[in-house]
């Protein structure tokens, strides 16, 4: 089984839903600690001049040493709901754009959601229907969190990362490059455990009426910008992308 870990994400950036497609299933790392300068809470997008613009979940007080699991939105008295001002900043960023109007049935159901987490993973879920094939595994349902493991909780890094891949039956774990620096291959090696690392590179797709993106963004600005500029359809079309210079879009792109 090819699998893969990684902390839940609020609306993730397409390397790391290029990586989850060549795997089978999907193990959500939720019981580590959480990190404020981490993308669990948060999402890059940009506006129509490619200027960057955050979506961020608003957190409660005293964070600090807590598993990402134990994270819990925060009451802002006097403001909107933190989802209608996303809605709002949406709406602003992304006027006129072919994939806004799919969002807002996922906003709906994130209202009364409490855990970071959960919110994170269901806008991971939201993109990955759209990303992946209709009968990719873990498209219909192959996605475990890891504090349903039995794992030992003092393993660190790519010591843990081998565990769970030991316990979920991985014959195969694929890697982000980031990642694959603090795995030690022989121990994977000796657990019968291969190793591969995703070499997705950002595409440069259109962006419906807005400038193009700085070089440096496409990898890390958020896969609903390429949602919501080429419309859920064509999101497929960039499972396996272009060079980084190439400017081409699918059929039917905008």
């Amino acid at each position: 089984m090819r699998v893969a870990v990684h902390q839940p994400e609020f609306f993730p950036c397409l390397p790391l839903l290029a990586k989850i497609a060549r795997a089978e299933r999907l193990v959500l790392l939720d019981d580590v600690p959480f990190k404020h300068d981490s993308m669990q809470h948060r999402a890059r997008i940009a506006d129509r001049g490619g200027r960057t613009r955050w979506l961020t979940i608003p957190r409660d007080h005293g964070d600090a040493g807590r598993l990402v699991r134990e994270i819990r939105v925060g009451t802002r008295p006097g403001r909107k709901h933190w989802t209608e001002e996303h809605l709002d900043l949406l709406g602003e960023t992304y006027r006129g754009a072919p994939g806004l109007g799919l969002v807002v049935d996922l906003y709906d159901a994130l209202t009364d959601v409490e855990a970071v987490a959960e919110i994170a993973a269901r806008t991971m879920e939201f993109l990955l229907r759209g990303y992946l094939p209709p009968a990719h595994p873990i498209r219909a349902g192959s996605i475990v969190s890891s504090s349903t493991l039995s794992v030992d909780p003092t393993l660190r890094k790519g010591a843990r990362v081998l565990a769970i891949c030991e316990a979920v039956g991985a014959t195969t774990y694929v890697s982000g490059r980031g990642g694959a620096s603090y795995l030690d291959a022989e121990a994977f090696r000796d657990a019968g455990i291969t190793i591969e690392v995703s070499d997705f590179v950002a595409p440069h797709y259109t962006r419906a009426k807005a400038a193009p993106l700085a070089d440096d963004e496409w990898a890390r600005i958020s896969g609903l910008d390429a949602l919501m500029h080429l419309g859920v359809d064509a999101l497929p079309a960039y499972r396996s992308a272009p060079p980084a210079s190439s400017t081409a879009s699918p059929p039917g792109a905008p």
